[in-house]
Parts: structure tokens; C-alpha cells; sequence
């Protein structure tokens, strides 16, 4: 499975976008329930590669499916399947920093503050602290998303979760021993 969803990948360039729609795009839903993470990592590049080959009024489908199919979720899996996407569609400028502001940036934010399972935190945390705000076109004052993703990255460092603070700390802030003892006392 890990080999069909990288050879899936490289069949992109030979498809038309109607194909991949077709044949590519259902077997891709397919390949991220997999069990096998190597799988489902494959995947999430397989999607977040079709995601670029998409005219920008092609991408709302795509972008439904995922919010059914994964955001919505009671499966705290699939919410983390999510941000994975999110991260690797941002990762490889899949669709315009508009685009991900627009149509994913709110969904991830809402589950970075209001999601219950803590692992669901940490990828989102460490998705704001590593990879947007590491890139100059989010961390931008330019960028009008930058108040929203700081907001969300403050509440992540106050977490009740001392594992969530911490990757809520950009590389150049440290969340000390000390700081995380007095939080941890608050919590009891």
C-alpha cells in the first residue's frame, strides 16, 4: 500500500486533473485509513501533490471532503489526519497562502484552541511554531491571519498540558522547568 500511494504520486504527471479526480483522488480517501503510518504519510503527500495540480475553483470539493471527512470527525485520528494535511499542503505551497488562510487556517486554529485530546495540541502546535510561523510569508505583518495564528499559539502555550506548551514555544523561546512546575501546580 505504502508503494501504490508513491507510485500514485509519480503517475500525476502522466493524468489529466479529470483522472485524477476520478481514479487518483478515491483511492487516496482509501489510503489514509490505512493502519500503517508510512501509508497514510505517503498519502497525505500523494493529496497535498493532486491539491497543486487543481485550478483553484477545483479545489472546493477536495476541501469538503476533508472537513466531512476528517476535521468533523469524532475520531481524534482523523482530526490529527487533518492537520497533517494542512501542514503538508502548506509545506509544499500546494495552494496560495490566500487559499490556506481562507479555507484551512480557521479549521486548524479552531482545533489548535477547542480540541480536547492533547496529541491534536501538540500537532497543532508545533504546525504553528515550526512550520507557519518559520515561514516569512505567515509571519509576516502582512499577513492578515498573523493576530488569529499568535492568539491560538498564546492560549497553546498556556495549555493545561506541559507537553503542549512546549511546542507551542517557537525555537527562539524556552518554556524553563520552573515555568512548567508552576502551571502544573495550578492544574490540581
Amino acid at each position: 500500500r505504502y508503494q501504490l500511494a508513491t507510485e500514485l504520486d509519480l503517475l500525476l504527471t502522466y493524468l489529466s486533473t479529470e483522472e485524477i479526480k476520478t481514479f487518483i483522488v478515491p483511492l487516496a480517501w482509501t489510503l489514509l485509513d490505512d493502519k500503517v503510518t508510512d501509508v497514510r504519510e505517503a498519502t497525505i503527500s500523494l493529496l497535498s501533490h493532486i491539491l497543486k495540480r487543481y485550478e483553484a475553483s477545483e479545489v472546493e470539493s477536495l476541501f469538503q471532503t476533508l472537513v466531512e471527512k476528517f476535521l468533523q470527525s469524532e475520531s481524534w485520528y482523523n482530526r490529527q489526519i487533518f492537520l497533517y494535511l494542512c501542514l503538508d499542503i502548506l509545506e509544499a505551497d500546494s495552494i496560495s497562502n490566500d487559499m490556506f488562510c481562507s479555507k484551512l487556517l480557521p479549521h486548524y486554529l479552531k482545533l489548535a484552541s477547542d480540541d480536547p485530546v492533547p496529541n491534536i495540541r501538540i500537532v497543532a502546535a508545533r504546525g504553528i511554531s515550526r512550520h507557519m510561523l518559520s515561514k516569512e510569508s505567515f509571519s509576516s505583518e502582512k499577513n492578515k491571519s498573523l493576530e488569529a495564528i499568535e492568539e491560538v499559539r498564546l492560549k497553546l502555550k498556556s495549555d493545561h498540558d506541559r507537553d503542549v506548551r512546549q511546542f507551542a514555544c517557537t525555537d527562539n523561546e524556552l518554556v524553563t522547568e520552573e515555568e512548567t512546575k508552576d502551571i502544573d501546580i495550578l492544574d490540581f
